[in-house]
């Protein structure tokens, strides 16, 4: 087993990894391989030999057979000759539907506070009074919007809301 043509093996199986799954850039290909860019790259030049946890996580992610790669018997692949499938790699099919559907709920959301913030300007031109309920909604979604903006934590916004509140609940109770 001589180090050079198992590490001239692994560049040829990242190579092929790379072609089949044009979507993994080097730097996520490295990462699910568990190294940095300049190692990835160093590895591909062969200025350094991949470790043996690069070589495990690159059969255990994407399907390598351990005994090609270590000895150059056999095909590539493990199981079935082909490209790796999702599941190989490490990726998650569900939690990226879980992603997508949360994306999708959150473009929905701002709709809603774009037809609401339309809503609000419009009752605010006709001279409509706003009830105080819905006033504070604003004001917090407003403070919210501009802590977004400016990277701040929201524990300042929520003293806000919860001073008001106990504010508004002491106005709305009368004493016997």
């Amino acid at each position: 087993m001589d180090k050079k043509n198992v590490n001239d093996r692994v560049i040829i199986a990242v190579k092929q990894v790379m072609k089949s799954r044009p979507e993994l850039s080097k730097t996520m290909l490295g990462e699910l391989l568990g190294v940095t860019i300049t190692s990835f790259s160093h590895m591909m030049a062969s200025r350094n030999n991949a470790s043996v946890e690069t070589m495990t996580a690159l059969c255990l992610r994407f399907n390598i057979s351990a005994d090609w790669l270590l000895t150059g018997r056999g095909g590539m692949f493990s199981e079935s000759e082909g490209a790796p499938s999702m599941s190989h790699m490490g990726i998650d099919l569900h939690l990226i539907d879980t992603i997508k559907q949360q994306a999708e709920e959150i473009g929905q959301l701002k709709e809603r506070i774009r037809l609401l913030d339309s809503m609000v300007a419009q009752l605010r031109g006709t001279g409509t009074p706003i009830p105080a309920e819905a006033q504070e909604q604003i004001s917090v979604s407003q403070d919210s919007q501009e802590d977004d903006r400016h990277g701040k934590k929201s524990t300042a916004r929520k003293k806000k809301l919860d001073s008001r509140r106990k504010a508004s609940r002491s106005s709305t109770v009368k004493e016997p």
